[in-house]
């Protein structure tokens, strides 16, 4: 896929890291900061029970497309230790999306993911 000229990345690091909120427990779960299409990291406060599907909803850094934030479901797929040991790396797999979300997280990934 192709967006503007650009090839789109299949992940990107971020170099700002997004409030993602609980949507059922209205708590902050963490701070996104890794994310393509498919998936996304984050960095934890606490540990997270793997296989468990999570209603996240990630705070945009700047208003997108009318949005300023993302909602989609998440499952838990891994969760260990950060190379900071006060938190714990987490990995989800993106279960339900739209597609007005799928192109914001692409322009996300353009503007403000790292570039190898």
């Amino acid at each position: 896929m192709v967006i503007t000229g650009k090839r789109i990345p299949k992940r990107r690091q971020l170099i700002y890291y997004s409030e993602v909120v609980d949507q059922n427990k209205k708590t902050l779960a963490g701070y996104l900061i890794d994310i393509s299409t498919s998936g996304i990291k984050l960095m934890m406060e606490g540990e997270v029970e793997t296989d468990k599907l999570f209603a996240f909803e990630a705070k945009l850094p700047y208003e997108i497309e009318g949005r300023k934030a993302l909602v989609f479901e998440a499952k838990s797929i891994w969760c260990k230790r950060d190379v900071n040991p006060d938190y714990y790396a987490a990995g989800f797999e993106i279960e339900k999306i739209d597609i007005a979300d799928e192109k914001i997280i692409i322009k996300l990934m353009l503007e403000y993911g790292f570039s190898k």
